[in-house]
C-alpha cells in the first residue's frame, strides 16, 4: 500500500513533534503493510512557512534515521499545498520539479477547477488533486 498524504516529518507542521514519534508512526505503518509514503507537510504561508529549503533538510534527516532504524517504508518528498496560497511559478526553485504537490482546493477559492489545474500544468508540475469539504 502507498500512503500519499501524511505529516510524518517531525517538527515541521502539525505532525509529530519529535523524531522518535515519527519513527514509531513509521513502524506502525510498516506493520500495517504500508510500503511507501509520500511525505506531504503543509506549505501554508503565515501558518507553516515551509518550502523546499525547510522541507528537504528535514526529509533527509528523517530518511537517514528510517534507514538506520531498519524501517522498510520507502519515503518520497512532497508537500500539501492549498491552491491560491502558494504559487508554482513563484517557488523560485527548480528542485520542485522532483517534488510531489498534493493540491487542496479550499471552498472559498475563486476560479474554475479547470483554470486551477491549467495553472499548474503550465508550470510543468503534476499535482495530485484533493478537495477539503
Amino acid at each position: 500500500m502507498i500512503d500519499i498524504h501524511n505529516h510524518i516529518i517531525p517538527a515541521i507542521d502539525d505532525g509529530p513533534d519529535t523524531l522518535e514519534q515519527s519513527l514509531e508512526l513509521l513502524r506502525i505503518a510498516e506493520a500495517n503493510d504500508i510500503e511507501r509514503m509520500v511525505c506531504t507537510p503543509h506549505m501554508h504561508p503565515g501558518r507553516y512557512d515551509n518550502d523546499i529549503n525547510t522541507i528537504a533538510p528535514a526529509f533527509d534527516v528523517l530518511v537517514g534515521h528510517v534507514q538506520q532504524a531498519g524501517i522498510g517504508v520507502q519515503l518520497a518528498m512532497g508537500a500539501e499545498v492549498r491552491f491560491g496560497e502558494v504559487d508554482a511559478d513563484q517557488s523560485g526553485s527548480a528542485d520542485l520539479f522532483a517534488f510531489w504537490w498534493l493540491m487542496d482546493f479550499f471552498l472559498n477559492h475563486k476560479g474554475t477547477k479547470t483554470q486551477r489545474k491549467n495553472h499548474f500544468f503550465r508550470a510543468l508540475l503534476l499535482p495530485v488533486f484533493c478537495s477539503s469539504l
